[in-house]
């Protein structure tokens, strides 16, 4: 407030905090990687990335061990 004074009169509108990646669909990226072999993509968990981490984890090792999921997966291209 020392800095900028018209702080203290001013409103928060809006918060947002720990902001991570996400695809364009809100849901995490997961999946083999188009054009390259052995190469997979866990990412895009946003806000709730912790809380999706089981399930995308448990995707990759699908993927790993069995070529496919029965988990739905989202990667673009795909």
């Amino acid at each position: 407030i020392q800095i900028l004074p018209d702080m203290a009169r001013a409103s928060l509108l809006e918060h947002c905090a720990s902001v991570r990646p996400q695809g364009p669909s809100g849901l995490p990226i997961v999946g083999e990687t188009p054009g390259w072999d052995n190469v997979y993509v866990a990412n895009g968990g946003g806000i709730k990335g912790v809380l999706l981490s089981m399930g995308i984890a448990q995707a990759i090792h699908d993927l790993l061990l069995a070529g496919r999921s029965a988990l739905p997966l989202n990667l673009p291209g795909v």
